[in-house]
């Protein structure tokens, strides 16, 4: 087995438990290590408004909260925030860090961020030739 990395992109939301068994059960079985990506997606604020900053802490507690969940699970995790539009931010760290795999957690019942960017890389004429996996939560 060739280790590989995962990249995770985390909004800021809680990522729930069934989420993150997933995820451990990939980066497991493909002995891989986890990079949580937070996003804050700063085309939704104003830069002076104080709901950015709060949106910017709520993202690294998300972060740390499913780094620490996956450390003790035994998975190796690297944590890093990132500002701008996700689906941009997720094809350029991609790319960037030749991740293996972007796994995205996703809900139907709450649309996010994340899943709107998931159908944009989908849809993007600079396709990304890399596997995605759409997590349910």
């Amino acid at each position: 087995m060739v280790p590989t990395t995962i990249l995770v992109p985390i909004d800021d939301r809680q990522m729930p438990e069934s989420a993150l068994e997933q995820i451990a059960g990939q980066a497991g079985s493909s002995c891989s290590k986890v990079i949580l990506m937070g996003i804050v997606p700063v085309h939704l604020y104003n830069p002076s408004e104080e709901e950015l900053e709060l949106v910017r802490k709520a993202t690294v507690d998300a972060v740390g909260n499913a780094a620490a969940q996956l450390s003790r699970k035994g998975i190796i995790t690297e944590e890093m925030i990132t500002t701008g539009y996700p689906d941009e931010e997720i094809i350029n760290r991609a790319e960037e860090l030749k991740v293996s795999m972007i796994v995205i957690p996703c809900t139907k019942d709450r649309p996010s961020e994340l899943s709107k960017a998931a159908t944009i890389i989908l849809d993007e004429d600079r396709k990304v030739n890399i596997p995605i996996l759409y997590v349910p939560v």
